[in-house]
């Protein structure tokens, strides 16, 4: 490629991004001014609720501060920092000091993967409040790594507002800090996979998919991006490596009870199905409907019936969502959002804090127009048009509004996700029946 060549595809690059920059920053000042006053809004009646009913503001905006979660012996009985238990930090530290927590004895067996357990047994070397502050700094790091990644051609300006707004102070986010849950690495693995596999880097995302897969088993599902690119070497090298990892380190936790801590997994899932403690999946969100209505109710966990429609429901999402991903005709940012979309989506609970990649697929949505599609009916392109502004008030730390199945909270979040992104899905499938029409008709 000769000097004049080489200059062309420059100018047209750095065409391309300050098109894209310019696009980005007037979407987001459309939705930023109506984001903020919703903050503040939100904010400001936590604020006064806290107040009248003397209770602390975080019991309104994050989790309970004050429940230590269902952890297995040895319990711990004294908060972590100030009121925080940070619950799910405690869980899985309780597995990890335990002989093996993956026993069938246990009434409720670890379900995280191995080589998580594993890692958590070296942090319980170290004092809780040390563990805690090094998960929290990684989370924040390498979400705000790949988020300022993604807006690589974003003025500085604009990565900090947006960065800020719309990630450090989201309530998936902070949710994931109080609860201590390692979810926020997980999705930032999650999205490097994403990132560099439509960048054409393969091998860095194969290595970060194993990673995620090691520490929690769903990311599994990321591996449908390989396949739907018929990329079966790279499947098979994801899939035989996260195997390794898991027996060796499963192996070394169990040491002779290995095929009980094999059953163990499947019991500690099994009982975790019966939690319909979301509204984010869709199993949670048909049961949770069903209990509002009186039609059935349940007790978390014990409840063999709710286990067996949540199973069955799980099951059809994943062979009808695995189906739809490779039979509809979807462009890299559909497929990108699907995939995250989808992941949620199969986990029979679904808590708030997994919606934190829900920051990096609005990002997208304002940075390309490449996930629109055309509709005849007016009402699908509006929501399509506004769909962004709605997503992000999602993020906001809204007050719980329903409480239900024990001592489950459900934000307006997890109520109203699912039946979003099911319409999302509904515009994609009528315009690709729509564009395999015209294509027979030619």
């Amino acid at each position: 490629m000769n000097y004049s060549k080489r200059q062309e595809l420059n100018n047209n690059l750095i065409r391309t991004a300050k098109r894209e920059r310019n696009y980005f920053e007037e979407q987001l000042s459309k939705i930023l001014p109506y984001f903020s006053i919703a903050l503040l809004l939100t904010i400001y009646s936590a604020y006064v609720a806290a107040a009248y009913l003397r209770k602390p503001i975080e019991s309104f905006i994050l989790y309970q501060a004050n429940d230590p979660g269902y952890t297995a012996p040895p319990f711990v009985n004294q908060p972590i920092l100030g009121v925080h238990y940070f619950s799910d930090f405690l869980q899985i530290m309780s597995y990890a000091t335990n002989t093996n927590g993956y026993s069938t004895n246990l009434d409720f067996p670890n379900m995280y993967g191995p080589v998580t357990v594993f890692l958590f047994k070296i942090l319980s070397n170290f004092p809780y409040i040390f563990s805690i502050i090094l998960i929290t700094v990684i989370t924040l790091i390498s979400l705000t790594r790949l988020m300022w990644q993604q807006m690589w051609q974003q003025t500085i300006q604009i990565k900090i507002v947006y960065t800020v707004f719309f990630l450090l102070l989201s309530r998936p986010f902070m949710l994931t800090l109080d609860r201590g849950n390692i979810q926020g690495i997980v999705v930032a693995l999650n999205i490097a996979t994403l990132h560099y596999f439509y960048s054409g880097r393969f091998n860095l995302a194969k290595l970060f998919l194993i990673v995620a897969i090691s520490l929690k088993f769903y990311p599994v599902l990321l591996i449908l991006v390989f396949i739907r690119k018929k990329m079966w070497k790279d499947t098979f090298q994801i899939l035989i490596s996260c195997a390794i990892f898991f027996v060796f380190s499963l192996a070394l936790i169990s040491k002779s009870d290995f095929v009980d801590s094999i059953r163990g997994i499947f019991k500690g899932a099994s009982i975790q199905s019966g939690f319909a403690s979301s509204g984010f999946s869709p199993s949670g969100w048909i049961i949770r409907s069903l209990e509002m209505l009186d039609i059935i109710n349940f007790s978390n966990g014990s409840n063999q019936s709710i286990r067996f429609i949540q199973l069955l429901i799980t099951c059809l999402v994943l062979f009808s969502g695995a189906f739809l991903f490779f039979k509809l005709n979807l462009n890299e940012t559909q497929q990108w959002i699907y995939i995250l979309v989808f992941t949620s989506f199969v986990t029979p609970v679904a808590w708030g804090y997994n919606l934190i990649w829900l920051p990096f697929v609005i990002q997208r949505m304002l940075t390309s127009e490449d996930w629109h599609v055309p509709s005849a009916r007016k009402i699908l392109n509006t929501y399509q048009k506004y769909l962004p502004l709605l997503l992000s008030l999602l993020l906001i730390p809204y007050p719980w509004i329903y409480r239900g199945g024990n001592r489950i909270n459900i934000g307006i979040q997890e109520l109203t996700i699912f039946p979003i992104f099911m319409l999302l899905l509904y515009i994609w499938f009528k315009n690709d029946a729509k564009s395999t029409m015209r294509a027979n008709e030619k």
